[in-house]
Order: structure tokens, then C-alpha cells, then sequence
């Protein structure tokens, strides 16, 4: 749906409904605010928001907790969006002089040009879904390692959990190549071989969430590895860098200045991609 779908449903009369959120994290334990451009609602998840074919959601952020949620979206005929750049809102918040609230960020959502938001699809959602399963298993082996037990089964269970990580990063790699714009090509010139799935999948988390059309400064700022920015920052894709950085360099200490460098090669590669066509679409990046 597109454009061509939109005036299909002015013709006969149906109007695009928008609905802007507010999302909320699972873990915040608050439901997401939607404003309909009327009226303000709160859902506790995304998919009971009232919108119907040909209908357009836009979000903040997409959250894992959401992504089944938004498919089941996407399966109603509707369109989401995402924002693309998440500092966006606190200059916008002081510009217009009000505080940060979750109906004032819905509705300044409301207020913002198409061109601030990605439409989102379904293939990606998806491609994310495995990426986030994939950081959980690595979460619970790095776990599972601190414990060290000695209980019988342990390290059975940790050898069945490895085998479901290999699978996942398998999985992964397959489907960014189809999904994500110049991932193979970057695969190619990096060296990284069929083998390497883990390299590919911490390629695939990085392309998916940096916008490497940005200022090398704000990618650095992004992963903690910007001088003035050495606290905030986004630790799980700093950890998915580190990933990348261990395959390409085949060993597993790299100092920063090599993370950096390596960095600046993945720009150089995919930087000029143009916004227009199949690339265009599906081009990633919510760093900001």
C-alpha cells in the first residue's frame, strides 16, 4: 500500500484515519497515549488501537515488546511509521515551551511532516524479531557463564542454547541479505565468509539501526565512542559493533580506535545510497 492505495480509498469515500503514539516500554509497566488528531486514548498495546485498513499508525520508537504487535497491525492493512530521529522531540518540546509529557509528545507527533517518519515493513519487523531473540540468548549464555553451576544438565543446557544462537544467527544472515540494502555487498568487502554468522549477525543489527547517511560524529555519539559522549549511549549496538569488530579483526580484544575504523569503512560503503527506489524504502537507521 502506498500513495496509489490512499487515493484508491479517497475516491470511494473512505478516509485515511492517523493515529500518533506515544510508545511506552513493557518494562515501564504504562500504557502507550495515542492521539486520533482529536481526542487522547491510552492501549496497552499497540494492536487495540481502532485503526482498519488503509489507516496509518505513528510511532516514537518501536520497542521488541511491540513487534508483534505491529505486524498484527500490518496484517489489518495498516500502515506504521516510525520516527526517524528521537532528538527531534525535546527541541521541539522547547520550542513551542511545554513540558515533556506523553500527550504533549503524541500530539507534537501530530505536527511533524511525513518525511520526519519511515514507513515500517513487515519483512523488517520480522528481521527484527530474530535479532532480538538472538541478544537474549547472548544475554542469558553471558549469564549462565557468570553462574558457572556445577548442576548436573548445566552445561547441556548451555550447549542447546548455543546451538539455538548459531541457528538464530543463520537465520539472520539470510534474511537481512533479501531485506537489507547493500548487506551483502558490505559481507563481501568486509571478508566476512558464510561461516562467520555472528559477524553477519552483529552486521545486520548495526545496518538496521544506524543511520550511516548521519554525521560520523552523531554514529559515534550513538555508540559511545565520541569523546563527548562516552556515557549516554545505545549499549546494545555498541555490543553488536564490539561483535563485528571480533569477527573482522579474528580476535577477540579490539581497542576502540580499530571499532571506530571500522565504522568509518561500513559508512564509506553504504553513506551514498540514495533515498529514492527499493533502496530508498527499506533503508534503516534511527540513530539520533
Amino acid at each position: 500500500m502506498g500513495e496509489a492505495r490512499e487515493e484508491e480509498m479517497r475516491v470511494s469515500g473512505m478516509a485515511v484515519r492517523r493515529f500518533y503514539v506515544d510508545v511506552h516500554s513493557r518494562v515501564d509497566w504504562k500504557p502507550h497515549t495515542v492521539f486520533d488528531c482529536e481526542r487522547f486514548k491510552m492501549v496497552w498495546r499497540l494492536s487495540e488501537i481502532d485503526a482498519k485498513d488503509g489507516d496509518e499508525v505513528y510511532v516514537d520508537s518501536l520497542p521488541a515488546e511491540a513487534y508483534r504487535d505491529v505486524i498484527d497491525l500490518m496484517k489489518r492493512g495498516v500502515r506504521v511509521f516510525r520516527l526517524k530521529r528521537l532528538d527531534i522531540l525535546p527541541k521541539l518540546r522547547a520550542q513551542i515551551n511545554v513540558e515533556k509529557t506523553h500527550e504533549n509528545d503524541a500530539f507534537i507527533l501530530s505536527t511533524l511532516d511525513e518525511n520526519f517518519f519511515r514507513e515500517l515493513h513487515e519483512e523488517e519487523v520480522r528481521l527484527r524479531m530474530l535479532i532480538a531473540e538472538y541478544n537474549k540468548l547472548l544475554r542469558l549464555l553471558k549469564r549462565m557463564r557468570q553462574l558457572d553451576c556445577r548442576v548436573e544438565g548445566f552445561a547441556e543446557a548451555r550447549r542447546i542454547i548455543r546451538r539455538a544462537k548459531d541457528r538464530l544467527a543463520e537465520q539472520i544472515a539470510a534474511e537481512a541479505e533479501t531485506i537489507i540494502p547493500r548487506y551483502r555487498e558490505v559481507c563481501e568487502r568486509l571478508g566476512l565468509s558464510d561461516n562467520d554468522v555472528h559477524g553477519k549477525a552483529a552486521l545486520a543489527d548495526l545496518m538496521l539501526n544506524i543511520d550511516f547517511n548521519r554525521g560520523l560524529r552523531k554514529i559515534l555519539s550513538y555508540l559511545g565512542r565520541h569523546q563527548h559522549n562516552r556515557s549516554h549511549y545505545n549499549k546494545r549496538i555498541r555490543m553488536a559493533l564490539e561483535r563485528l569488530s571480533m569477527s573482522y579483526y579474528q580476535r577477540r580484544i579490539v581497542r576502540a580506535k580499530e571499532q571506530v575504523k571500522l565504522l568509518k569503512t561500513i559508512r564509506g560503503m553504504v553513506a551514498s545510497q540514495s533515498d529514492g527506489g527499493e533502496e530508498g524504502r527499506m533503508r534503516p537507521g534511527t540513530n539520533g
